[in-house]
């Protein structure tokens, strides 16, 4: 049994994801769990550059499971599963919108990530479900 490596929400934060896990692989890293944003969700869509999972510059990379298994092909790594999941993005996405767009203050606060608006609106997040990409990797 070899070392797993648990990567979750990071490969969107580092300079080159590719050198980052061949570092580890190199290191003797056989199997990777990832989890990160799909930008391939309709909330990149309807929001555009305001969806939280275009945080530029904090998000560097952007994956939709085709980049994904693009990388994890680059690296020799077979994905034994994969899947979506959901989190709750859709009211900060609509706040961070409205600040990039400089609407008052007064206006957005309602809607501010970490207010009752946001905890509230959780179980909506059923609508629109998958924002969030996952997969298990391991070495070939």
């Amino acid at each position: 049994s070899g070392k797993i490596l648990i990567l979750r929400h990071v490969l969107e934060h580092v300079r080159d994801p590719f050198a980052f896990m061949r570092m580890f692989l190199s290191q003797g890293v056989d199997r990777f769990y990832i989890v990160l944003p799909n930008t391939a969700h309709i909330y990149n869509r309807i929001f555009k550059g305001g969806c939280c999972f275009y945080d530029v510059p904090r998000h560097l990379w952007f994956f939709d499971k085709v980049s994904l298994m693009h990388l994890l092909k680059r690296l020799s790594l077979k994905v034994e599963s994969s899947g979506f999941d959901t989190i709750p993005v859709l009211i900060g996405s609509f706040f961070r919108s409205l600040k990039l767009r400089h609407v008052s203050d007064r206006f957005a606060a309602p809607f501010h990530p970490q207010g009752i608006v946001s905890t509230l609106s959780a179980p909506i997040e059923w609508i629109a479900p998958g924002n969030v990409l996952w997969c298990v990797a391991r070495k070939i």
